[in-house]
């Protein structure tokens, strides 16, 4: 009977133990592989995929390594906006997008998350967040890559915003 009773410990706490290694995963996956876009996806990347936008915004930004500026592009969707870093440096030009906010429904996003999911569903697929200040939701990689996080807005019990981010 004994014996029984520590097969049966030993499986609970193994299935828990796999749950919440598969919420971690499940979140380091939505962060390695971004949303909407490859994370590293060019402005025009961007738009080939998702095609002409309601407003684009480009800004030069300081470069502290170059005397060449680089860029930032503000991209909006109906329901959706990209923020897009782009160096402009001589030896070294690259695209990495740092953020995608999604407040509309028709957007596909992971794990048959949408926007108006409830607060218990989400905990169900992404596991408790990591923090919670407020309404805002706070995922965090597990290897404890401090540039990427995911944010999610609740309203009302309710995902109201759902935000990929990489901000160096």
């Amino acid at each position: 009977m004994k014996i029984l009773f520590h097969i049966i410990i030993f499986i609970v706490f193994s299935c828990a133990a796999y749950a919440e290694d598969s919420s971690k995963s499940i979140v380091d996956n939505i962060l390695s592989n971004g949303v909407i876009v490859n994370p590293d996806s060019n402005t025009n990347d961007i738009l080939n995929k998702l095609g002409k936008p309601t407003e684009i915004q480009t800004k030069a930004v300081d470069n502290l390594y170059s005397d060449i500026d680089d860029e930032l592009s503000s991209i909006t969707y109906m329901g959706l906006s990209l923020l897009v870093y782009t160096t402009k440096s001589l030896e070294n030009n690259w695209s990495k997008v740092s953020k995608v906010s999604v407040k509309g429904n028709n957007y596909l996003l992971p794990y048959n998350i949408k926007i108006g999911t409830n607060k218990s569903d989400l905990i169900n697929i992404l596991g408790k967040p990591h923090q919670i200040n407020d309404n805002y939701w706070y995922y965090y990689s597990s290897d404890n890559e401090p540039h990427l996080q995911l944010i999610l807005i609740i309203n009302n019990n309710k995902l109201q915003e759902f935000i990929w981010s990489y901000m160096p």
